[in-house]
């Protein structure tokens, strides 16, 4: 059985089509750190997609007083999160639900989250990966950014943020997707993998509307050299490379 091991947690990853890897914890890390630099401690989280549950498990360990909840699609990724979630530290705050995002939300109190996180599939077009699983996983059909944000603003509190990690070539689809759902991208950071290379992907926050500005920040994972001084910091309290 394949097992990733984390600083606050363990996570079995056979049964999810997308194993952990560095867009989802990137996102949970990024995600944190700016909350908690802007004062925000969310109380209510919802993880869209959870695959293992890894950004639902980071934000349990960050934010001890938080209630996370997480949905998943895919029949054995939920299976996989539902025991990484049951044998972890944060198994009481945690709760999953296993279905299609906005079908599940249909059930949900109105307003009820502080923070929406997604690292959403992101393929679109006419390739699909040959395997089933990964077919769900990483094909766009299965959450459009229409529903993403469409349905997230049901849920979402007047003051919540969603935060999302994506490719650098869908965010202008993803930004109108938000706009037409009242929702403004409040900061972005633009990751690229090696110091000098282009940017291939994102993290973007959106909340609702009354932001006049939007920050930026340029994130490099690696110097060529090894991990950047950035990246390290941000991974440190997860990693166990760090």
């Amino acid at each position: 059985m394949s097992v990733f091991r984390m600083k606050g947690f363990d996570l079995e990853q056979g049964k999810a089509a997308m194993k952990v890897g560095t867009d989802g914890t990137l996102l949970g890390a990024y995600t944190i750190e700016w909350l908690r630099k802007s004062l925000i401690r969310p109380q209510r989280i919802l993880d869209v997609g959870t695959g293992t549950g890894v950004i639902a498990l980071m934000m349990a360990q960050m934010f001890p007083s938080a209630e996370v909840a997480a949905i998943e699609i895919d029949h054995g990724a939920a299976e996989t999160a539902r025991r990484n979630f049951s044998r972890s530290p944060f198994a009481s705050r945690l709760s999953l639900t296993e279905g299609d995002y906005s079908s599940v939300s249909s059930g949900t109190s109105p307003r009820e989250y502080d923070l929406i996180v997604s690292n959403p599939p992101y393929h679109n077009g006419s390739y699909l990966p040959g395997d089933e699983q990964r077919q769900i996983a990483r094909h766009s059909g299965t959450l459009p950014p229409e529903v993403l944000f469409g349905t997230s603003t049901e849920l979402l509190s007047p003051s919540g943020y969603i935060a999302v990690v994506l490719p650098t070539s869908v965010l202008p689809l993803y930004d109108r997707a938000a706009l037409s759902c009242g929702l403004e991208m409040v900061h972005r950071c633009l990751i690229q993998t090696i110091a000098g290379k282009a940017c291939k992907r994102v993290i973007g926050l959106w909340t609702g509307g009354g932001h006049s500005d939007c920050t930026e920040e340029l994130l490099t994972i690696s110097t060529g050299a090894g991990y950047s001084v950035r990246y390290a910091g941000l991974m440190r309290d997860f990693l166990t490379i760090f």
